[in-house]
């Protein structure tokens, strides 16, 4: 037997060993079961909309798709578990605005988010609403900032987590304001104190927002994003009210995946992020979240992750927030 004819009896071997090592395509996608992380606990909108997700892409793949709640460490336990699974699109992240501000809060985080997670695309995104107790005698949000600014260091906001903390010093920054931050355990709690006026501002969600608002318990001034709120629609976006010269942000949840996950399917999955906010009874669904359909590019995704990532360390800094 030549060599050659000995390298083409053993060649199918060959090519299935080769195989074995090449990273997965979207031809072959999804090989198995997909797992999607979150990095929050059960039953909040994170959870919920995360399992919507899920269910959409069950039902494209026809393959089981697992949704996994790994909370903890100020959220960092989920997506370190992601950055350091198998990059074969199967171990997914659904992530939220905390993701971006690793680097403003810890010395040490144990991934760099921009780095160790490649972003595939934005899912949904919520406007902030910027709320003040309902016998606050302003009645626009240019009113409101124009009082704080003459009157620096006399009125306060309200924080309720670390991530929120950043969005308000985010906003006082933008706009120039002194107040005192007060911090609260949890986002009802803030919004009860709001409610009886022992704090002036709280930039918070439509979750803890809306209702008081709709019962004459809040006035919301604005909401941050370039459309209204369709579940608060009399509120005016920031632009609407005047208040010109900085944009708040919103909220977004997005999807991403461990670094070296291939492009191909890192296309594949992005598609299904905007096949996914075509469906027509996603918005009814979304509604009483405060969320919208809003998918991004990939390229979009991770300039927008850069951008709060940068925006999250200097207004940490200018707040005097050391890393811990």
């Amino acid at each position: 037997m030549t060599r050659l004819s000995r390298l083409l009896r053993f060649a199918p071997v060959l090519l299935a060993a080769l195989a074995l090592g090449l990273p997965a395509k979207a031809a072959d996608y999804p090989s198995g079961p997909i797992r999607i992380i979150i990095a929050l606990p059960p039953g909040g909108s994170a959870d919920t909309i995360g399992r919507y997700f899920a269910e959409h892409l069950n039902q494209r793949f026809k393959q089981t798709v697992i949704v996994e709640n790994r909370p903890g460490a100020d959220a960092l336990i989920g997506p370190t578990y992601v950055a350091r699974s198998k990059p074969d699109g199967l171990t997914l992240l659904f992530v939220t605005p905390s993701l971006p501000t690793f680097r403003a809060l810890f010395k040490n985080p144990a991934i760099d988010p921009e780095k160790d997670l490649v972003a595939i695309g934005q899912v949904v995104a919520s406007p902030y609403f910027i709320a003040i107790p309902s016998k606050s005698p302003f009645k626009t949000l240019p009113d409101f900032l124009n009082h704080v600014r003459a009157n620096p260091g006399k009125l306060n906001v309200g924080v309720f987590a670390a991530g929120n903390r950043l969005t308000v010093e985010t906003f006082k920054r933008g706009y120039g304001l002194d107040m005192t931050t007060v911090s609260y355990k949890g986002e009802q709690p803030m919004a009860a104190a709001l409610m009886a006026g022992e704090v002036d501002l709280g930039i918070a969600t439509a979750v803890t927002t809306v209702a008081p608002a709709k019962e004459g318990k809040l006035r919301i001034l604005a909401v941050t994003g370039s459309k209204r709120a369709p579940t608060l629609p009399d509120a005016p976006t920031v632009a609407e009210s005047g208040a010109t010269g900085f944009e708040p942000g919103s909220i977004w949840f997005g999807l991403l995946a461990p670094a070296a996950t291939p492009k191909d399917i890192v296309k594949t999955l992005s598609e299904e992020i905007f096949a996914f906010a075509a469906r027509p009874e996603l918005p009814a669904k979304l509604e009483p979240f405060g969320f919208v359909p809003a998918p991004t590019s990939t390229a979009d995704f991770t300039a927008l992750i850069a951008r709060e990532a940068q925006n999250a360390i200097d207004s940490a800094k200018a707040a005097g927030i050391e890393p811990q």
